[in-house]
């Protein structure tokens, strides 16, 4: 009896949707949703941009209107839910048809991307909530970490910057593949201590242990490798912070330079098996002075491969990653919360991004790579910052201009309006996987890191810091005995 009640009441709390799309997997979600089990559910119409299929219908439903028809079709047929159901479509769409769709009071869910759903049809269960994340819209690297887990299995792994987001997401992967020991080595102890908390949670039977160690200090992190003696290392530790580096340049230096060289050497003295520099695309033609620092560190990676040691090295050259601490995601979303104005340096700014799941998938396959070398991932389009700001505001159910004001504040010291992923005396060649591309280094590019180093000299030396750049001069005397005299001239 009990049953019989709650079936017949069911048709009066259905919820109503609209669903975007009436290609394949649209026609899914709506199969899906005439099943048993999706029954509280009322489709009131389609909604597609091709307009061959303008007034056709599928099982009932009538296609009435494009993508730009959401709102007034929304409110007009008093609908609960636009479910978006264009898996195919391609990042500048997705954040239009996203930004299109958002209606104030009216939930908006999202079908995952093609790779989420590869293995199998379209479920009615895998439909979610719209995330930041979906502004990407970047087609996912078609591969799966677990392909390369056997690297890892039964072996010392470090990884620096342990407490960091990508330090975090390598943890995470990389302690499902049963290595024998993994060792998390960051300056932040409550990051760490946190991390081991969820690790030991997630992953009971893998050893992850802390190591509170500042990469800076040569002597420290020869002795934790010796005694470690790690068969690969992850070295994400650096300061990346392009404002924060340009005002304290000395900073920068012994992070992201000598500590580049300090865990570099003591992998090579401890006859570590693959060493993993996480580099960015800041690095490229730079224009501050963290973009700087990490170059010379690439060159010192590339030039110590010159002599052949038995590690191997791969640099890894991406761009932002969506949603990492210290990114400009998370700062907008607390200041849209905050009802507050968001802020960008400029309207015209774009940046390459992925997501920090892909990052580590692909840092896993670059060190699965039997060649030493430098890499840089298909990052995709790079996407307007300003443009970004506005779909995150719709998102919120909140209008751009209105409820939460934009504010330009001005290009700050050392940035760009826009990034690249090489230069000009760089070219690119494909490796096996396809989201992964090759650098070879040109004959120009020795001239562009003692170009760096000039610059690093210049800025020390005006802010008082002699002693760092007889320092740097020391490091990198090789490059500079090559091309110039000292990094004082």
């Amino acid at each position: 009896m009990q049953r019989k009640i709650e079936k017949s009441l069911r048709g009066f709390n259905l919820k109503k949707v609209i669903i975007a799309g009436c290609g394949s997997a649209g026609k899914l979600v709506l199969a899906e949703i005439k099943k048993a089990g999706a029954q509280d559910y009322s489709v009131l119409c389609f909604l597609d941009d091709d307009p061959s299929k303008l007034g056709s219908e599928y099982l009932g439903i009538a296609v009435r209107g494009n993508i730009s028809d959401a709102a007034r079709l929304a409110k007009g047929l008093g609908a609960d839910e636009i479910i978006i159901a264009i898996p195919s479509a391609k990042g500048r769409d997705i954040r239009r048809i996203i930004g299109e769709c958002t209606v104030e009071k009216v939930g908006l869910k999202i079908l995952p991307s093609l790779f989420e759903i590869i293995r199998g049809n379209v479920q009615f269960g895998q439909i979610r909530p719209v995330k930041a994340q979906d502004l990407l819209g970047r087609k996912i690297a078609s591969f799966d970490p677990a392909e390369v887990g056997e690297i890892f299995r039964g072996k010392r792994v470090v990884v620096t910057g342990g407490a960091g987001s990508i330090g975090t997401e390598l943890a995470r992967t990389i302690s499902k593949a049963r290595p024998a020991e993994l060792y998390l080595l960051d300056i932040d102890e409550n990051g760490l201590y946190f991390n081991l908390v969820d690790l030991r949670r997630e992953s009971p039977n893998a050893k992850v242990e802390a190591v509170v160690a500042n990469i800076r200090e040569r002597g420290r992190i020869f002795r934790i490798f010796k005694s470690i003696k790690p068969d690969i290392i992850f070295h994400a530790a650096a300061s990346k912070q392009v404002p924060i580096v340009e005002q304290n340049v000395a900073e920068g230096v012994k992070n992201n330079i000598f500590g580049t060289k300090n865990v570099l050497d003591a992998a090579i003295a401890n006859n570590a098996e693959r060493f993993v520099f996480i580099s960015t695309d800041k690095a490229v033609s730079p224009s501050s002075i963290m973009g700087s620092t990490k170059r010379v560190a690439e060159w010192i990676c590339q030039d110590t491969l010159s002599g052949k040691p038995s590690t191997k090295i791969f640099i890894a050259r991406f761009g932002n990653v969506f949603g990492s601490k210290g990114s400009v995601i998370p700062l907008f979303i607390k200041q849209i919360e905050e009802k507050r104005e968001i802020t960008v340096t400029d309207r015209k700014m774009t940046r390459y991004f992925m997501s920090i799941e892909e990052a580590v998938a692909l840092l896993l396959r670059v060190c699965s790579f039997d060649k030493s070398g430098t890499y840089f991932f298909d990052m995709g389009e790079q996407i307007s910052i300003y443009d970004l700001g506005v779909e995150l505001i719709k998102l919120y159910g909140l209008i751009p201009g209105i409820d939460v004001q934009i504010v330009e504040t001005g290009l700050r010291p050392g940035e760009k309006i826009s990034e690249a992923l090489i230069t000009k005396n760089e070219r690119q060649t494909p490796t096996s996987v396809g989201n992964i591309m090759e650098i070879i280094s040109g004959k120009g590019c020795k001239d562009e890191a003692i170009c760096e180093c000039n610059k690093i000299g210049q800025r020390l030396r005006e802010q008082g810091e002699l002693e760092i750049a007889a320092k740097l001069e020391e490091i990198t005397g090789r490059l500079l005995r090559e091309g110039i005299t000292s990094i004082h001239t």
